[in-house]
């Protein structure tokens, strides 16, 4: 199997494939082929991005970086289950990790939350919950047209934003 490639400083937190027990109708409709899909076929978490490796004949992988993932939800039936991840910028918007028991995809999502979002090292990118610098002027201009702030009391907080 082809090796996948990682950034420098990238650590791999969790590795998965799709599970055999998950899969048996695909087995009997394929008379056994499935197996080596299943073999090809890898999700990958590290602390940076979450890999999907897949294919025979044609080989795809798909990377999702972390700081891109806004939603992870697991979806199950029985013991089959997938997690789909909600993707901010990306080409499709939606990623699926299926085939997979639900205890693992359970482990895997429970890896995955604690590195999505804005609570996470890095966060989303433009999701502070600070207010932007024009908002913050918007409201001091107010102030002072309300005659709140003096002219000389706004000059010297919008030399503090500014500055």
């Amino acid at each position: 199997m082809a090796q996948l490639s990682f950034l420098p400083g990238e650590v791999v937190v969790r590795e998965v494939r799709p599970s055999p027990l998950a899969t048996i109708p695909l087995y009997l409709f394929t008379l056994g082929l499935w197996e080596i899909w299943r073999r090809r076929t890898r999700f990958v978490l590290s602390n940076q991005r979450v890999i999907i490796s897949y294919g025979v004949l044609h080989r795809a992988v798909r990377f999702l970086p972390l700081d891109r993932v806004q939603d992870a939800t697991l979806k199950n039936l029985l013991w089959v289950a997938s997690i789909h991840l909600s993707s901010a910028g990306g080409s499709g918007g939606v990623e699926q990790l299926r085939r997979m028991r639900t205890r693992v995809a359970r482990a895997f999502l429970e890896d995955l939350t604690p590195r999505i979002g804005p609570a996470a090292p890095g966060g989303l990118k433009g999701t502070s919950s600070r207010p932007s610098i024009a908002d913050e002027l918007l409201k001091l201009t107010q102030l002072r047209d309300q005659n709140v702030l003096s002219p000389q009391e706004f000059e010297t907080q919008k030399a503090k934003l500014l500055g």
